[in-house]
Formats: C-alpha cells, sequence, structure tokens
C-alpha cells in the first residue's frame, strides 16, 4: 500500500488521510484544474508554517543552527516506543516534510531514532545535527508543522534529511529521516546518527 514501507499500514493510511489538507473547490468557470507547485517552490515560499532563517549560504554552513527558537513538542506519559513512532511517521508523512524528503520518484531512504532519558530534547537534537554535519549535511531551515519542529538539512547531490523532537515527561526523542539517491551515502548517515 505504502511505497515508503512501515508495519502498520492500515493505521499509517488513517493517519495520513486525516493529515491530509481539505480539498480546495474552485468557482465554476475559474479553470477545470489548477497543478500543484513543485515542492520546492513550495518550501521556498514564506508562509504561517514556515520558518526560514535569514542567513547567506556561506555563513550557514560556518555557524550551528540557532536551535533557541525550536520548542520541542511536549507529550503526555507513553511508551517508549509509542513516542518514536510518532515522532517517525511525522517526519514519513506529514505534508510538508513528506514533499521535502520524497521529491522527485526512485530515492532511497533511511531513518535513525536517538532516545535518552532524563535529557534534554534540544540538547539531543543539537547532537543529531551536529553528526549530520560530520556527513556533509548543512541545516537549512525550520519547519512547523502540527505543532511539531522540523528541522530541514541538505546534503551533497540530491541528499535531504529531516528532524523532529518531542518528549515526555520522562524521555526525549529525534526522530531522523535521510533520502538520497545513493543508498550507501544513505545508509552512512542515517548509521553516524544512530551511534549517539
Amino acid at each position: 500500500m505504502s511505497q515508503h514501507g512501515g508495519s502498520d499500514r492500515l493505521s499509517v493510511l488513517f493517519e495520513a488521510s486525516a493529515l491530509a489538507p481539505e480539498p480546495v473547490t474552485s468557482p465554476s468557470g475559474v479553470g477545470e484544474h489548477t497543478e500543484e507547485p513543485p515542492a520546492e517552490e513550495l518550501l521556498a515560499a514564506p508562509s504561517a508554517d514556515v520558518y526560514m532563517a535569514d542567513v547567506p549560504d556561506e555563513e550557514l554552513e560556518r555557524r550551528e543552527i540557532d536551535l533557541s527558537g525550536v520548542s520541542p513538542k511536549t507529550f503526555g506519559p507513553m511508551p517508549q516506543l509509542l513516542l518514536q513512532q510518532a515522532l517517525l511517521r511525522q517526519v514519513l508523512y506529514g505534508p510538508l516534510t513528506h514533499r521535502a524528503l520524497f521529491w522527485k520518484s526512485d530515492l532511497k531512504r533511511s531513518e535513525a531514532i536517538v532516545t535518552r532519558d532524563a535529557d534534554d530534547a534540544l540538547e539531543i537534537l543539537d547532537d543529531v545535527i551536529t553528526a549530520a554535519r560530520r556527513t556533509g549535511f548543512r541545516p537549512e531551515r525550520i519547519l512547523s508543522q502540527d505543532g511539531l519542529p522540523f528541522v530541514l538539512l541538505r546534503g551533497s547531490e540530491d541528499m535531504v534529511a529531516v528532524a523532529t523532537v518531542g518528549r515526555t515527561p520522562r524521555r526525549s526523542c529525534v526522530a531522523f529521516v535521510v533520502t538520497g539517491g545513493n543508498r550507501s551515502l544513505v545508509e552512512k548517515t542515517a548509521e553516524v546518527v544512530r551511534r549517539l
């Protein structure tokens, strides 16, 4: 059913359909069908849901991303596995993040989840971003979707990654997904993050 896999496909479909935007009906006579703009244009367009760092590329490459404005989503008490799955699904199937990760066909994907007890959630997110930078990624912008912050990172060639962070009263978790055409580079990046 889903080209991106998953163990619980029916629940993923239900969640994805709940996250899908309401269809917009145009007034009669305006036009039969309007093409949706490419994902790159959607991500580049400023909106209330997209927050972009106003920093030149050269400076962005030299400095760490400013996470001071990022607020991890706080969940109620839940098992660690449920927290991990919830965050991973939001990265994979959220409208903005899905378009950013799967912007063309035939991309390979891998993911990593870092969970720690009684740790600062932003510290874990910073560790994940630092690990991704060691493999050639650089943070590009911060997105917000359904109350969750997402950090969009770009690597060499066609590689893209997205990380999000959430926490419960006892645990903090970062879900990280990377896509690209080169399977070995995708796996290498995910493995560097998994080792944290």
